[in-house]
This record gives structure tokens, C-alpha cells and sequence, in this order.
């Protein structure tokens, strides 16, 4: 059998050999029972494992009938600075992400296709029927869920069920789980909900880690559930060592796994271990800021095991360890080094500490040059008195902006360009906005969303990076008459332009016609309308009449999606220079100032009111 599109297991181990028997069975089930292509990105093991698979595979499956997995080498990154244990593990997602674009690359509908994102070095995964179950449900394209995490616990039996992955979780709306003696910046901020912060020490009823895991049993027990499968819970960021994703949105390219990882607004979510943010935060709210449509949600009974805390330990300082080539890494230090021998290549900074050693070759300083340069540059850059005639690209940006609000703590209020459509002021009230607010440094609405707020070509404030070819010579005195130009044709043009006003999908949000759970307008870009459950012709059918009466900024699909829509020519607000070859489908409802040149070919049904100026070449049938 062909191996199935539909689905991608992809992670990451550091021993591909150390893999248990439990992770081992679920690889080759998913292999072999549902023909999953697996990617796993590893730096040793790999022969260790391939026997051990081959050996799983033949006793359950007798070796038939399974999917290809590929063991990929862990690959050596040539980095500008340090590169710790959590920004490794960044650059490496990354890179599996585009392992997995490849096997994908002939895949045509990704909405349809989940990915299973998982470390390998879990001592146990889901329930494979669970994973698979869980999957469906993600395809269903009636879902409103995006990404779907595990519940992961530390340890094995009944009473060591302890959430674990807290610097990669926080709670809705933006309540950080991680201890706040364990984050970089010991303190919580004013916004989070204190009652969902772990206390190591469980001090009378603050949250503990095993607390944590209970209150998602319970909240997946909500909203009518059943013994054998409970509802997801929506959070702002999770993984829990095995997560599901839509693949049309985990390889869209908005958003990375090291998403403005120093971004002094993710310095709260850093823990003190690496003092950096886990790269599923990062790349959650990326997402999140790019479409507030996207959701995130714990499955409370996808369970995964962690090893115990000392293996855990253990693996922590081996998984995807510094490259093996250190000297591939450029490493500043503090203090002098301690070695028997010099490093290879000079220290890209100095040195902050003294040497209690003396340097045994002389120091070498740069001495000014013997001839310096008499006279200033006869020929310095010079500033163009005119912009650019080529300007940027204009589209909404993935930038922030505010709108004219802060929270009850005193923080400004940003929000991405969807916002424009579904907030309470609606477009034009918030792109004629000019208060930046109280930093005074925040983008306005037009300047993160230049499409929607329709200034795509604002004046230039800025000179252009090279002189004009043909610069306009600038007159000491206004001209007395007026420019003299060629005077616009009087005859049309018997061919069309060859060149048509550009036709294409835009990457505007639409409005869909159906509502989300929360009451807000459900928006979707133009891949979508093959997708959705009602069918192209009838997101294309959409009309003014349909949208909600509070939002009448809101796209439709024949707005936001003419090529789809296959409305590249649609008729114009303004009449022609010439008249039309073809009859009109909906003649104008207007008057004509002038008569026609041609005489109508039947008798209108409604005589005219006005006198002819001319008289008719033909007497009437009937006397006046």
C-alpha cells in the first residue's frame, strides 16, 4: 500500500538506540497499521533502532505492508552566538519542519493532514487508538482546533501523576504555569491568575503539579462528556510531549519556533534553567497574533509518561546536546579560559576578567595610518530628491497595533489586523486612528495593516537607497501657465489593454456565514473555500444581506477571493468612454443626459416626458 498524505509523525531524540519499547510499538504501528511516514531527527542510535524495528515490525506485522521511517542526522548549526539547550532544540524544530515540507511537497490539501509532533524519548506515548481517534477529530473540518496537546505526567502509577510540562504551558488568557522561582524573572505579573501557578513546596491550597493534571480531568469532564472521551481544553500554549497539529498551519511559514525569542514581551514566560522561552510558547502566540481564529487546546485523556526525574535529568543533559563540532559555534566567554592548549580560532570579544597569566605573545593594536585622507570625499552619497518609483510590497503585516485601549492593570491593548473586522468600532474607526498611546512607540492600525486600511501607496517620507536615473530639475519659480501634456484619446480603443488590472485571491479574512462558539464571526482565507463543509459555490454566494448587522466591514469570499470565486471582471461603480459591445445584464437605472446616437430598436414601454429637439424621420402611428 501507498503511504497515507493524511498523517506525519515527526520528533526529535537524542539516542534513537534509547528508545523505549512502548514509543517503539507506537512508531511501528502507525507505520505499518495506517502507512504514517515517520521522520525522526536523531544524532546516534540509529542502527540500534533500525534492528530493534525491524524485529517489532515482523513480529506484529510480519514486516509488510509499512510505511518508510527515515532517520535524519542531527545536522551542525554555524551560529553567531551561544547556543543553549532550549535554542538547539529551536533550530531543530525548525529544521524537521522543513524534513517534513519535503514529504509533503505533493501534498494539495493540508487542511485535511495532521501532523503528530512528538519526543522520542518518552518512556510512554497515548494509546495509539486514542492518538488516531484524537486525529479524526482534527480533520473534521466541522473543528475549530488547530493544535491539540497531550496531558503530560511525570512518572508512573496512579500517584505520581504530575503534569510536567510547565515552561510550555500557560493557561488562557495568559496565565504562565511555570513556578515563579524557576522563571528568569521571579515575579508574577499583573494580568495572571494566581490560583494556576505551580507551588513546588504546595503550601494549604496553591497548585501543585499533580493539582494541575486533576484540573484538567475535571475541566475536560465539562460540557457533557463521556467515561471514554473527555473535551479538549483551550489554553493560550501546550505540548505535553506529543501534539497534534493542523498541517495547513504548522507549515503556512508566518510563524517559527524562534519567534522574537528576546522579545522583551516574552520575557515573562523564560525560565531560569536556560533563561529562554520554550519554543511552543513562541511559536502559540506568533500564531495566535497572526489569526485570532486559532485555537489551542489540552486533550485531557491523550496521556504521555515521562521518564522519572532523575532520568529525566539525565536525558535533559544529553538531548540534542552542543553541536559535536564545537568549534562550528562561536562562544564569547566572561573569564579567561582554563586550557593546556590555545582554542583554534580567536575569541569573537574580549575578555570581561584579568589573566593571572601573562600573554605569551605581545599584544597587537591597530596604529592609525601613515596616510591619512587630507580632504573629505569629493563625491559623498547623496539623498535623492524624489522617492522611489517601485514602492514596497503592500500587505497586513503580522505586527501588533493598538487601538485606543490599556487593562485595568495600566498595559496597553494590542491587537493583529483581524481585529479591524471584528472589533466594536469597525474598520474605518479604528485605521483613522492617530494615538499611539502612552509609549508613544506603538504601530497605529494603518501602519500594521496597510491592505485593509487601504494605504498601500502613502508619500514616501524616507529617501530611496539610490539616486533617481532621471532626476527632475526643480524650478527656482512656479510656471505661469500650466503643463502642457497630450490630451486624452476621443476615440476608444478598438483592442483591449493587454495589460488587465491584476486579478488574485487576497490575504484578507472573509466572513465564512456561520458564527464560532463564542458568538464572533467565523473568518477563514481563500484556501479554504474548497475545504469548508457548505462548499465553494456557497461561501461565493455570500451577499451584503448575509452578513451581521454589527459588522459591516466584514469581507465576503467574492471580495477577498476573486480568482476563486471566478470573479476577475466584475462590472465598475463608474460608467465607460466608450459604449459597451454586449448588452448589459443589468442596465442602469438611470436617466441619460444625452439621447442616443442610434435609435432604439423597439418602442420604449414609457413615453418620454421631454420634447425631442429632433424631429422624427417617421410619422407617428397615432396623432398627437
Amino acid at each position: 500500500y501507498p503511504p497515507t498524505d493524511e498523517i506525519v509523525l515527526a520528533g526529535l531524540v537524542h539516542d534513537a538506540g534509547s528508545i523505549t519499547q512502548n514509543v517503539l510499538d507506537f512508531i511501528v504501528d502507525m507505520s505499518c497499521s495506517k502507512f504514517v511516514r515517520t521522520s525522526i531527527v536523531t544524532e546516534s542510535g540509529s542502527e540500534s533502532f533500525e534492528a530493534r524495528y525491524a524485529i517489532t515490525a515482523e513480529k506484529k506485522y510480519q514486516q509488510q505492508n509499512c510505511a518508510k521511517v527515515s532517520l535524519v542526522k542531527d545536522p551542525i548549526f554555524k551560529t553567531d552566538e551561544p547556543m543553549n539547550r532550549v535554542k538547539r532544540i529551536q533550530f531543530l524544530r525548525e529544521f524537521q519542519k522543513e524534513e517534513i515540507r519535503k514529504i509533503l511537497s505533493k501534498n494539495d490539501d493540508l487542511d485535511s493532514t495532521t501532523i503528530v509532533l512528538a519526543d522520542f524519548d518518552l518512556d510512554k506515548f497515548p494509546a495509539f487508538d486514542k492518538v488516531v481517534n484524537n486525529v479524526e477529530s482534527l480533520q473534521d473540518h466541522t473543528s475549530e482546533l488547530d493544535v491539540l496537546c497531550s496531558n503530560g505526567i511525570l512518572g508512573n502509577g496512579a500517584n505520581s501523576k504530575r503534569y510536567h510540562d510547565t515552561s510550555s504551558t500557560v493557561l488562557l488568557p495568559d496565565t504562565f504555569v511555570h513556578p515563579i522561582e524557576l522563571r528568569e524573572i521571579a515575579q508574577m505579573w499583573p494580568y495572571e491568575d494566581s490560583r494556576f501557578i505551580i507551588n513546588p513546596e504546595g503550601n494549604g491550597e496553591s497548585l501543585t503539579s499533580t493539582s494541575l493534571f486533576k484540573w484538567f480531568e475535571e475541566k475536560g469532564r465539562e460540557n457533557g462528556s463521556t467515561k471514554l472521551q473527555s473535551n479538549p481544553v483551550p489554553v493560550r500554549s501546550c505540548f505535553g510531549g506529543l501534539a497534534l497539529y493542523k498541517a495547513s498551519r504548522f507549515l503556512d511559514g508566518k510563524c517559527s519556533y524562534m519567534h522574537q525569542s528576546r522579545a522583551i514581551k516574552n520575557a515573562k514566560y523564560r525560565n531560569s534553567l536556560d533563561n529562554e522561552v520554550s519554543e511552543h510558547i513562541l511559536w502559540n502566540n506568533c500564531m495566535r497574533a497572526a489569526d485570532e481564529s486559532f485555537v489551542v487546546a489540552v486533550q485531557p485523556d491523550m496521556t504521555t509518561t515521562s521518564k522519572t526525574e532523575s532520568e529525566k535529568l539525565d536525558r535533559t543533559s544529553r538531548k540534542l546536546a552542543l553541536p559535536r563540532d564545537t568549534a562550528s559555534v562561536e562562544v564569547t566567554t566572561l573569564s579567561p579560559t582554563e586550557s593546556s592548549r590555545p582554542s583554534v580560532a580567536p575569541s569573537g570579544g574580549p575578555t570581561v576578567e584579568k589573566s593571572d597569566k601573562p600573554t605569551l605573545l605581545p599584544t597587537e593594536t591597530i596604529s592609525p595610518t601613515a596616510n591619512p585622507t587630507p580632504t573629505a570625499s569629493s563625491s559623498p552619497t547623496e539623498q535623492t530628491a524624489f522617492p522611489s518609483s517601485q514602492p514596497s510590497q503592500c500587505e497586513d503585516s503580522d505586527n501588533l497595533f493598538y487601538y485606543g485601549e490599556t487593562s485595568d492593570a495600566g498595559l496597553v491593548k494590542l491587537r493583529p489586523c483581524t481585529f479591524l473586522y471584528l472589533g466594536p468600532l469597525g474598520r474605518d474607526a479604528y485605521c483613522a486612528m492617530t494615538d499611539r498611546g502612552p509609549s508613544s512607540n506603538d504601530l497605529l492600525p494603518k501602519e500594521a495593516c496597510r491592505m485593509s486600511c487601504g494605504v498601500c501607496d502613502p508619500p514616501s517620507s524616507m529617501p530611496s537607497s539610490a539616486p533617481s536615473d532621471s532626476p527632475v530639475a526643480i524650478s527656482a519659480e512656479p510656471t505661469s501657465s500650466p503643463t502642457v501634456t497630450s490630451p486624452p484619446s476621443q476615440v476608444p480603443s478598438v483592442v483591449p489593454s493587454s495589460q488587465p488590472s491584476k486579478c488574485e485571491d487576497s490575504k484578507n479574512y472573509y466572513f465564512t456565514g456561520s458564527y464560532m462558539e463564542n458568538g464572533k464571526p467565523r473568518l477563514r482565507l481563500c484556501h479554504w473555500l474548497t475545504k469548508g463543509p457548505e462548499g465553494i459555490a456557497y461561501y461565493c454566494g455570500l451577499t451584503e444581506n448575509d452578513k451581521p448587522a454589527n459588522k459591516p466591514d466584514l469581507l465576503l469570499p467574492i471580495e477577498a477571493c476573486r480568482v476563486s470565486c471566478n470573479v476577475c471582471d466584475p462590472p465598475t461603480s463608474f460608467p465607460t468612454s466608450a459604449p459597451s459591445v454586449l448588452a448589459s445584464d443589468n442596465p442602469s437605472q438611470a436617466l441619460s443626459q444625452k439621447p442616443s446616437q442610434v435609435p432604439s430598436q423597439k418602442p420604449s414601454q414609457v413615453p418620454s416626458i421631454m420634447p425631442s429637439d429632433v424631429p422624427s424621420a417617421k410619422p407617428s402611428q397615432v396623432p398627437s
